[in-house]
C-alpha cells in the first residue's frame, strides 16, 4: 500500500484532508489505547506503526517531499502498466494491449517512451489486422496506424508506418479497382460507381452521372448514411 492507501484518501487530497485522515488514524493506533495486559510485542508493534504514521504524515505534508513521493508513485504505476502490456502482447491479447498502452500514453502524454510503447502495440495489431482479407478491416487497419503515426518518436518506427500506410493505400485502391460495377437509373440519367461495395457515412464519394443524349459528368457527395451498394 502507498501512503495515500494507508491514510484512505486520494492521490489529490488536500492538506486539510491529510491532516484529519492523519489525527483520525493517529488515535485509532496509538500504544496507549492498549490496556496494560497487552503483550510487550504488541505494544511495540503499535509503536512502529505510529512512527510510520508520522513518517507518511511528514512528507505528504511538505510540498517538496510530496511532489517527489508523487513521482516515484508514477515511476511504479508506469512499470506495473508496461508489465501488464507486456502480458498481453505475449498473449496475443492486443486489443487489451491496446487499451492499457493508451492508459500509459495518458498518464505520461510528455513521455517519449510511452508514445512509442503504444505506437508499436497499434502498429502490432494493425500488423495482424492486415493479414486478414476481410476489406472492412483495411479501414480498421488504417485507423490503427494513423492513430500510431500520432505518438510515435522513433524515426525508424515512423518511417515503417508510413511506408505500410502508403502500401496500404495502395492495396485499396487495387482492391477499389477489382470490385464490380454498380449503377442505377434514374429518369434519362444513368448514376455510376465503379470500386465500392459500401458506403460510410462522411465518406467523399466521386460518381459518374451518364445521360440518354450521351453526356456525362462527375459530381461529388458526401454520404450521410452508411449504404450497401
Amino acid at each position: 500500500m502507498n501512503y495515500y492507501e494507508i491514510l484512505g484518501v486520494p492521490v489529490g487530497a488536500t492538506q486539510k484532508e491529510i491532516k484529519q485522515a492523519y489525527r483520525k488514524k493517529a488515535i485509532e493506533i496509538h500504544p496507549d489505547k492498549l490496556n496494560g495486559a497487552t503483550a510487550q510485542s504488541l505494544r511495540q508493534l503499535a509503536e512502529e506503526r505510529l512512527k510510520e504514521l508520522n513518517l507518511i504524515y511528514e512528507v505528504l505534508s511538505e510540498p517538496s517531499q510530496r511532489d517527489a513521493y508523487n513521482q516515484s508513485l508514477k515511476g511504479d504505476r508506469k512499470e506495473e502498466l508496461l508489465k501488464e502490456i507486456t502480458y498481453f502482447c505475449e498473449l496475443g491479447e492486443l486489443e487489451q494491449a491496446v487499451a492499457i498502452a493508451k492508459n500509459l500514453y495518458g498518464l505520461f502524454p510528455e513521455d517519449a517512451e510511452c508514445g512509442d510503447i503504444l505506437a508499436e502495440v497499434q502498429y502490432a495489431l494493425a500488423v495482424a489486422l492486415s493479414e486478414s482479407l476481410e476489406s472492412h478491416d483495411i479501414y480498421l487497419v488504417e485507423t490503427y496506424l494513423k492513430q500510431a503515426l500520432a505518438v510515435v518518436h522513433s524515426r525508424e518506427l515512423r518511417a515503417q508506418i508510413e511506408a505500410d500506410l502508403a502500401l496500404l493505400q495502395h492495396r485499396k485502391t487495387t482492391a477499389a479497382a477489382e470490385q464490380p460495377h454498380t449503377s442505377s437509373t434514374t429518369g434519362d440519367e444513368t448514376i455510376s460507381l465503379t470500386g465500392l461495395q459500401t458506403v460510410s457515412a462522411g465518406m467523399m464519394v466521386t460518381m459518374l452521372v451518364g445521360y440518354a443524349d450521351g453526356r456525362t459528368t462527375e459530381c461529388q457527395l458526401t454520404c450521410r448514411l452508411d449504404t450497401a451498394l
